[in-house]
């Protein structure tokens, strides 16, 4: 039976083991809900160190390693989707697979649980319990995690607690970044058409004109933010597409915009959406128009529990290998970790700094060019060992 400091030093000669598999992941990366290479290595990796897997859906995968008796159970995830992007990195084991890129480092996640499940399950003497291991499809369409809880994930046991990790490529190598509460917002999408009456350009007064119509609706809604929400109280909406006409001397029928809104606080999120919704109706309907609203809510606030944030800092201090901790503001970006977090209210999602400019790594996630520091790397599986080796063996 072995001590954390044990599992530690294990984690850490695995380092080119973690390397080699994140750079396999990357060279052959899949969009979402198309990751069956990935999905076929986790499992036969898995299998490989005997534990148990299960594929309660097409690309996803829930493994099981039992401790040396009866206990409590954590869960930890790892999203496994790539995105739609051409990679521009140069890298030797760069994709693959034309127009496909894993620029948002889930290869990395990937990487880093499956290895850490291999030193848990060589130490599962070392604790009682169960650790629970979430291979998600689909993050990036944030429909994974849902169809992965619904499939009976989080059944069978059921864990006590969950806890994620993200690369983030803007804090040092191998730093650990924690937020307690609201750490990553909630993420909704709209889509307006405003319909009008076409004709011709020089008489707009025979028309009723969309493009007037959204040009008022979209400066009202830029306003929206500034002038009903307390400014203390983060929250985003931006209109990112305005599509209308196909001449200079033609009204046309219809114009189109659409974009996204960010919110830290569910309240907040419901009242701006019914604003919202209350403009993108009413302003047209000032000028004569009509409009259609399309207004898709995806993921929810990612919400940290206070408890876990000071539990995992207790066990990265018994650890003793983190270079760095670093307490970090919440996001305006999105997870749909957040959908964990709703069933499971003790757990965190973590950021793992991965950013080095000696090396080029530097792009933001996303990019075309992004890279990161693979010497990070143990330290996010040296996480998920820490903390589920603490966690199981705690009172």
């Amino acid at each position: 039976m072995k001590n954390l400091s044990d599992l530690m030093n294990e984690v850490f000669t695995l380092k080119d083991e973690i390397i080699s598999l994140r750079r396999d992941i990357h060279e052959h990366p899949e969009l979402s809900f198309k990751e069956f290479r990935t999905t076929e290595l986790i499992v036969d990796y898995l299998k490989s160190h005997g534990i148990e897997v299960s594929r309660p859906t097409p690309t996803g995968a829930v493994g099981l390693i039992k401790g040396n008796g009866e206990g409590k159970t954590i869960a930890l995830r790892a999203d496994i989707d790539a995105l739609p992007i051409k990679e521009e990195t140069n890298l030797p084991f760069a994709s693959k697979n034309e127009g496909v890129m894993h620029a948002c480092g889930h290869d990395a996640h990937t990487a880093m649980l499956l290895v850490a499940a291999r030193v848990l399950s060589e130490n599962r003497d070392s604790f009682k319990g169960t650790v629970k291991l979430l291979f998600q499809p689909a993050e990036e369409k944030a429909g994974g995690a849902v169809q992965l809880i619904e499939a009976g994930a989080l059944q069978n046991p059921r864990p006590d607690a969950v806890m994620g990790i993200h690369v983030w490529p803007y804090s040092e190598a191998g730093s650990i970044g924690y937020t307690r509460g609201p750490a990553m917002a909630s993420s909704d999408f709209f889509n307006v058409k405003i319909i009008g009456k076409g004709g011709h350009g020089a008489y707009p007064h025979n028309t009723i004109d969309p493009v007037n119509a959204l040009v008022h609706t979209v400066s009202a809604l830029n306003s929206l933010v500034g002038r009903t929400v307390n400014p203390l109280d983060s929250i985003v909406l931006s209109v990112t597409t305005i599509h209308a006409g196909t001449a200079g001397n033609i009204v046309p029928e219809e114009a189109t915009f659409g974009g996204t809104v960010r919110a830290l606080n569910e309240d907040t999120r419901t009242r701006i959406e019914k604003l919202f919704k209350e403009i993108a109706s009413k302003i047209p309907e000032s000028f004569g128009a009509k409009s259609e609203i399309e207004y898709k809510r995806t993921t929810r606030v990612v919400y940290n529990s206070p408890e876990f944030i000071d539990f995992m800092l207790e066990a990265v201090k018994e650890a003793g290998v983190f270079k760095k901790l670093e307490e970090l503001p919440p996001t305006m970006g999105s997870e749909d970790f957040s959908f964990y977090l709703e069933e499971i209210k003790y757990g965190g999602f973590i950021r793992l700094g991965v950013k080095n400019e000696k090396i080029g790594a530097v792009y933001g996630l996303h990019s075309p060019k992004f890279i990161i520091d693979e010497d990070a790397l143990p330290y996010g599986t040296a996480l998920h060992v820490a903390v589920s080796y603490k966690f199981l063996n705690g009172e």
